[in-house]
């Protein structure tokens, strides 16, 4: 792929621009563009042109990098016209565990995105100015956390921002084996309730696999996605909570026998 990037000041580009440069350019590599400011408003607009932030490091400067991978990892909660619904992987230990876990909705956001932050060996993305413009989005209504607790204490959890029916995921952890698991699957089942589409994964990894992600070529996602981002579904409920007991009713909707994921669609 060609590395290469371009500078877009203050304003994000919009969903058009994105996919006229991608034509242009059908072997750019994942990093578009480079930017200087971010705020809830860049955010949200990234998200809308199917694009993503992640501090970069240009020649010993800290920039703003705008992503958009080339296989893009998605879950489809509902099925279009050559693009099936997604179905969880749920194995039976799996089935086994979420009995243990309590699923809370926006009932410790900062406590979550902090835990996200400190807890992935692989390296932290997630800076102080990062938290502050996702808290600015929670208290917007727009980012949500999903927490699964055991034994009243905080276990796992995700968050992400809602956009029209795209929920984009932005990081997960867990505390205990499957918790992080047990929040997505619940985070599944309430963006089915309340009208959601997609689930966009930004990089398709073997562990979204393992959840039931694929992967969608660029331009495949970004050209549905005004439609998504465009749809509306009914706001996040306040206070909800998923109690063991529920569980049956949520794996009996979701339930299938493990097969290989398919990578590319």
């Amino acid at each position: 792929m060609t590395k290469f990037h371009l500078d877009m000041g203050e304003t994000v580009p919009g969903l058009s621009s994105v996919i006229r440069l991608l034509r242009e350019h059908p072997d750019a590599g994942d990093l578009l563009f480079v930017g200087e400011e971010l705020g809830p408003r860049q955010l949200l607009d990234g998200y809308r042109s199917g694009i993503f932030p992640m501090e970069v490091d240009l020649a010993g400067e800290a920039r703003v990098g705008w992503f958009s991978p080339a296989l893009r990892g998605v879950f489809r909660l509902k099925g279009t016209r050559g693009s099936p619904r997604s179905e969880l992987r749920l194995y039976r230990s799996l089935r086994k565990a979420l009995w243990n876990f309590e699923i809370r909705v926006d009932s410790a956001f900062s406590d979550v995105v902090s835990c996200c932050a400190s807890v992935r060996p692989e390296g932290n993305w997630i800076s102080a100015s990062y938290l502050d413009h996702y808290m600015k989005l929670f208290e917007m209504g727009s980012a949500h956390s999903i927490e699964a607790y055991l034994d009243g204490k905080l276990a796992g959890g995700l968050f992400g921002v809602a956009v029209g029916g795209l929920f984009s995921g932005e990081s997960m952890f867990h505390l205990v084996p499957n918790a992080s698991k047990a929040a997505f699957i619940g985070l599944v089942s309430l963006l089915d309730t309340l009208g959601f589409e997609l689930i966009d994964g930004q990089w398709l990894t073997s562990h979204l696999e393992t959840l039931g992600f694929v992967g969608f070529e660029r331009l495949s996602y970004l050209l549905d996605l005004s439609r998504v981002t465009s749809l509306e579904t009914e706001k996040f409920p306040l206070g909800l909570q998923i109690e063991k007991g529920l569980w049956p009713e949520t794996i009996a909707k979701y339930r299938r026998q493990p097969e290989t994921p398919t990578r590319r669609v």
